[in-house]
């Protein structure tokens, strides 16, 4: 159940107060903490989803997993914001927000999406990429992301959202474009 506090409208989500949770028509977004280490094993567990994330030759494992949650959770008290895990009717949909990284050896505000395997194509990703740039302004006035060459479905999300092409870095030896949206 969505905590109060919060409103949507026309399938936009609009954050009241405190940035925590996110709902939109049919997603609801919350903060990952330390204990989403089996959300995040089972969504990045999948090769079909892994492949856009990790770097090839990276090894996953429940280990790793727990690490990352735990470094998502870090960020969420260290700034009060970050990636959210999104679930529809309880399900777990994807990961999704933004945060701090560092893109070709640069600091920068990052966009982090995974959507599960089962539910790519069914707009999930277009709607939970709505709500985290929604809410970018109050973030940042730039966020970028690295999209692994061949990821054609993310970058043409990230277009549609206001990304454009601002340059190519290598990330563990697989070339990345990246991609950049700046505020009006």
């Amino acid at each position: 159940m969505p905590p109060q506090g919060l409103l949507c409208a026309r399938g936009d989500a609009i954050p009241c107060g405190a940035m925590t949770a996110l709902v939109t028509h049919r997603l609801y977004g919350r903060p990952c903490t330390a204990g989403d280490s089996g959300h995040i094993a089972a969504l990045l567990g999948d090769h079909a989803v892994r492949r856009w994330v990790l770097p090839a030759g990276r090894e996953w494992s429940a280990a790793r997993a727990g690490a990352l949650a735990r470094a998502l959770d870090a960020h969420w008290q260290a700034h009060g914001w970050g990636p959210r895990l999104w679930f529809a009717d309880g399900a777990l949909v994807g990961l999704a927000g933004l945060r701090f990284a560092v893109i070709g050896g640069e600091g920068a505000v990052e966009v982090t999406l995974a959507v599960a395997a089962d539910r790519q194509g069914l707009g999930f990703g277009r709607e939970l990429m709505g709500a985290v740039m929604a809410e970018a302004p109050q973030i940042s006035s730039r966020v970028r992301a690295a999209v692994l060459e061949g990821n054609r479905r993310s970058a043409a999300l990230l277009a549609s959202l206001g990304f454009r092409p601002v340059g190519r870095l290598c990330e563990a030896g697989q070339p990345c474009a990246v991609l950049e949206w700046v505020a009006r």
